[in-house]
């Protein structure tokens, strides 16, 4: 039966993304004087942003490349991605829906998609956005992150085309809500320490300006994270149908 490797699939868009990124930031940093109509403060995120992709991809890129040169590398990433007591606690609170979410209960796919949109915004401000206040070690996190789930990529395989995207188009909109709470954390930090990095004459206006551009992140990750948390629920069901436990969440 043909398998799609996610991959090796994904190894190309991946690619590009980097070459993306680094072009994005080549660009901002030649760009600065033709650019000089724009606000420095939105010319240093944009630069800030577009860094923390390139970095981010790479990282998953070596993942990846390393779990393929080492057959049991991957696999090692993917289990240690969840502890028995993960394991236990996730199944302590779908394991009762999954019955009627495999009936395909409207009810039950809305409570879901809610507990795992709830979850993954308390992941995100504690596991990403709380980190990249403290620059280093959130950004460290973020590249330890990608890496991981680059080996996992080398490991997993769909069995049909379309869970092979399904996943990807989770895993894709996951994934940009962690850059995007780095992003937010490192952005208010360096508004702090960083008095030109706003542009604001004051600490104050620099904290104020870096705390509204946290907002505005923070609103588009919640309108990622609801996105996926609704895929991730109906894949879940999906996933069921095939036979699997959803729980941990690998490719039907």
């Amino acid at each position: 039966m043909q398998t799609y490797n996610l991959g090796t699939w994904l190894f190309a868009p991946i690619a590009v993304g980097i070459i993306v990124s680094a072009s994005a930031v080549v660009l901002q940093r030649r760009g600065e004087e033709a650019q000089q109509k724009m606000p420095a403060y939105s010319r240093h995120l944009r630069l800030l942003f577009w860094s923390v992709v390139f970095f981010y991809l790479l990282a998953i890129l070596g993942g990846l490349s390393y779990g393929f040169m080492t057959t049991d590398a991957a696999q090692e990433a993917g289990a240690a991605n969840l502890d028995s007591g993960q394991v236990i606690a996730l199944e302590t609170i779908f394991g009762p829906f999954r019955n009627a979410l495999c009936e395909g209960s409207a009810t039950t796919v809305a409570s879901v998609a809610g507990i795992v949109f709830l979850i993954n915004v308390l992941g995100i401000l504690i596991s990403y956005v709380l980190p990249g206040f403290f620059l280093v070690p959130g950004f460290l996190l973020l590249l330890y992150v990608g890496w991981t789930q680059g080996r996992s990529l080398a490991e997993w395989d769909a069995s049909t085309l379309g869970s092979m995207l399904g996943f990807s188009w989770m895993l894709a909109l996951e994934s940009f809500s962690y850059v995007l709470g780095t992003v937010a954390g490192m952005n208010f930090s360096l508004a702090l320490l960083v008095r030109s990095w706003t542009g604001r004459d004051t600490r104050g206006a620099a904290l104020r300006a870096a705390g509204c551009t946290a907002l505005k992140l923070f609103g588009l990750i919640l309108a990622i994270l609801f996105i996926q948390a609704l895929s991730e629920t109906l894949y879940v069901r999906q996933v069921l149908l095939h036979g699997g436990s959803g729980i941990p969440l690998m490719p039907y």
